[in-house]
């Protein structure tokens, strides 16, 4: 599995706002058994590539998951309140589209230009043609198969 974004490292904030606009928490770790210290020279490598996305020796990696079923309710919450906006916005500003790592979706071409604002429009529009998942690797900087115990895990 493949995110759509990328961000290293989510604090605990911006992981509530991003579940308060209805993503989804998924209890799973990806490549549970590759060790960040061993592997994050393969994720920088990745990060500084092109296409294709190559997913072979990550370290563990978690997402979060904005379903296109509950795009009514992002939207409400986003057009409920510019603070929402705002917040949400915050973290997706922090959030980027590396193409050597997360899957090409045609949804959020440009994404990497935006602004805050308009990367949160963008996501809103996405979800009206699929679902949109943003892939993580620390969780307030410890990695993530270290502080996500009794997760799930995949291994590669």
């Amino acid at each position: 599995m493949a995110g759509d974004l990328f961000i290293e490292n989510i604090s605990c904030n911006h992981f509530n706002f991003l579940t308060d606009a209805h993503g989804t928490e998924v209890k799973d770790i990806y490549h549970a058994d590759r060790d960040w210290r061993t592997y994050e020279n393969v994720l920088r490598t990745r990060l500084a590539s092109g296409l294709p996305a190559n997913r072979v020796q990550l370290p563990a990696h978690c997402y979060v998951t904005f379903k296109a079923t509950n795009r009514t309710e992002t939207s409400t919450y986003v057009s409920s309140s510019p603070i929402n906006k705002a917040r949400l916005g915050n973290v997706l500003e922090k959030v980027s589209r590396p193409l050597g790592l997360v899957a090409a979706n045609p949804n959020l071409n440009n994404w990497n230009g935006l602004p805050a604002l308009a990367r949160v429009d963008m996501l809103i529009a996405a979800l009206g043609r699929g679902s949109v998942t943003i892939e993580y690797y620390k969780y307030e900087g410890s990695p993530v198969a270290i502080c996500h115990t009794g997760w799930a895990k995949h291994n590669e």
